[in-house]
């Protein structure tokens, strides 16, 4: 799934993440089992689980960390209205994610902010605030700004 996002082949990505989690699942309680086959592996295969919501994290609300900054890309999971991640922290800045058929809003919550952050919605940077919100609709960065030597 989040392969196929990375290359915004939505369809590729739907199939595989409904195809990677559905068929897995076992009722009364919907939990994950290792094998397609009722009676064969392990049940509440916790693994499982844990590769879904790096399918949802990861892949649809396209959070990435990387050296120096942390990238987002998100995009709602197939069959979605909304995705609400209500606590995301990089270097002292937390904020909310809420996705919508539309676009996204990033809020940063009310703390004392990493002066060192500097926050990019659409690739437009915006100044770091306690508090603020940003709505965007394609991207978003926090890059940890290094200090002059």
């Amino acid at each position: 799934t989040i392969g196929w996002l990375d290359v915004d082949n939505l369809e590729r990505a739907a199939t595989d993440f409904s195809k990677n989690y559905q068929q897995f699942m076992r009722a009364p309680f919907y939990i994950w089992n290792e094998r397609i086959e009722p009676t064969v592996g392990t049940p509440n295969y916790v693994p499982g689980a844990g590769a879904f919501l790096q399918s949802v994290v990861n892949g649809y609300a396209g959070i990435r960390l990387h050296t120096e900054e942390m990238t987002l890309r998100p995009r709602l999971p197939p069959g979605t209205t909304r995705l609400h991640i209500p606590q995301i922290g990089y270097m002292r800045a937390n904020f909310a994610l809420d996705i919508r058929p539309n676009g996204f809003t990033l809020t940063f919550q009310p703390a004392v902010m990493n002066p060192q952050i500097r926050i990019f919605v659409d690739d437009e940077e915006h100044p770091v605030c306690s508090g603020c919100s940003f709505e965007g609709t394609h991207n978003a960065t926090l890059v940890l700004a290094r200090s002059s030597p």
